[in-house]
């Protein structure tokens, strides 16, 4: 029985996630509660970007095939950016990530390669109909973290 996968739902939860994972950059928060969680949430993103990209991989039909493809590149390509800055300032979060830094590059390097991957499967889908596609600035809008009051 095939699998039914919700790209769009998934994708927006994803995202959701990201904005908080975000926030360590911005505030100082005690390692002690929350370093494990951390690490736990940047290892669940590999692991469940990696799959959506695999399995839309398999499923060459999926509706609207242009706009998750679009969205899964635009989401993956916010997850790097997480990592880039953790890799290229480990200290910039005020948690010490040093020890994670190589498994951080290889999650870095897969995923900067899969995201190049969809970025041609994207190129070559040859979509007729953009309207359906979100651009970078609708994205950002979407995706935009809310100023605290």
């Amino acid at each position: 029985m095939a699998e039914i996968v919700h790209f769009d739902n998934d994708l927006y939860y994803i995202n959701e996630g990201l904005s908080v994972l975000l926030n360590i950059f911005d505030i100082e928060i005690d390692e002690t509660f929350f370093f494990d969680k951390i690490v736990e949430d940047i290892l669940f993103f590999d692991a469940v970007i990696g799959k959506l990209s695999l399995q839309l991989k398999e499923n060459p039909k999926t509706p609207h095939m242009d706009t998750v493809y679009r969205n899964l590149f635009l989401t993956q390509s916010r997850f790097i950016d997480i990592v880039v800055k953790l890799i290229n300032n480990p200290d910039s979060s005020h948690l010490p990530f040093s020890p994670f830094l190589e498994k951080f590059q290889d999650i870095l390097s897969l995923h900067s390669k899969d995201n190049a991957s969809l970025q041609e499967l994207f190129d070559n889908s040859g979509s007729e109909d953009d309207s359906d596609v979100i651009s970078q600035e609708e994205y950002h809008f979407l995706f935009r973290e809310e100023p605290e009051e």
